[in-house]
């Protein structure tokens, strides 16, 4: 069967007794997946710490909404989205686009506003139904590259930046990977193969939590550019509240504890796994296997 990679998140503060219930996700490791752009993308294995990792290859680990899975990646359909289960108010976002054109002609473009890729504080993955959130929007009218869009309490306090890609064009034959950071801060930067190009500070630290590639929920006017390949999709970071421990599970079903946030619950996460280690593997085998 092969060791799978687990993520699991304690319902739980970071001063108090372990709670009773576990959310935990699973995905094979070595997934593979195409070839990343200037920069390179992180391995999908225990020891890169990271929230969520999909290489988008031949299937995902999110919730698929149309599309199809193609050489080097998904191509829309609608949507695929994420939940991290629970808030990130520090960290990064990473994805690799092919066949991209994000040219104001291109014949790609089926709407004036394509939300390609976003982060939401709240499920319904729309713009305008307040909390925390950035984009990454395409579309008719927007020449040279895309427009970043990120707000830390609603659309209403919003700040946007009309990009050019660095070098003057982006050629849809070359793997491009697009980066998004935030910080505690509440400084919002976008990256396009490893160049900066702009930061959007707001003072209050973004609560991000669903992640949506392809085209977010926001309706209306908005729906995903056609022909894109996205793959390696990933989100680092750390959470507000609660505790992550991450863990390889091997085939005979041992759990291997490779790193705990914080490290001040070492103690207490041990002694709690040690009476649960047989029923987290049984669980854990059967949604990897899902």
């Amino acid at each position: 069967m092969g060791v799978y990679v687990v993520q699991l998140v304690v319902n739980d503060g970071v001063d108090s007794s372990l709670p009773d219930q576990v959310m935990f996700t699973a995905a094979p490791t070595g997934g593979g997946g195409g070839g990343g752009g200037a920069g390179g993308s992180a391995s999908c294995d225990a020891s890169s710490g990271l929230l969520l990792c999909d290489p988008l290859d031949g299937s995902t680990t999110g919730s698929q909404n149309g599309g199809q899975f193609v050489t080097g990646g998904w191509t829309p359909g609608f949507n695929i989205e994420w939940d991290l289960g629970s808030t990130v108010t520090d960290g990064s976002f990473s994805a690799d686009l092919s066949n991209w054109d994000p040219s104001e002609g291109s014949s790609q473009n089926q709407y004036d506003k394509q939300q390609i890729l976003d982060m939401y504080q709240n499920a319904s993955g729309d713009e305008h139904s307040g909390g925390a959130m950035w984009n990454v929007r395409t579309g008719n009218g927007y020449s040279g590259l895309f427009k970043f869009l990120s707000a830390a309490n609603g659309l209403s306090e919003r700040q946007e930046s009309r990009l050019s890609p660095p070098g003057g064009g982006v050629d849809p034959s070359v793997t491009h990977t697009v980066k998004v950071t935030w910080s505690a801060g509440g400084d919002c930067s976008v990256f396009l193969d490893g160049a900066s190009l702009t930061t959007q500070s707001h003072g209050s630290p973004l609560q991000l939590r669903y992640v949506f590639v392809g085209s977010d929920n926001s309706g209306g006017g908005y729906g995903p550019q056609s022909g894109v390949v996205y793959s390696n999709v990933q989100v680092a970071g750390s959470s507000s509240g609660g505790t992550a421990v991450f863990a390889r599970l091997s085939p005979d079903g041992r759990v291997q504890i490779t790193k705990l946030e914080p490290p001040s619950m070492r103690s207490g996460l041990f002694g709690w796994l040690s009476g649960k280690r047989a029923p987290l593997a049984t669980l854990t085998l059967a949604t990897a296997a899902r």
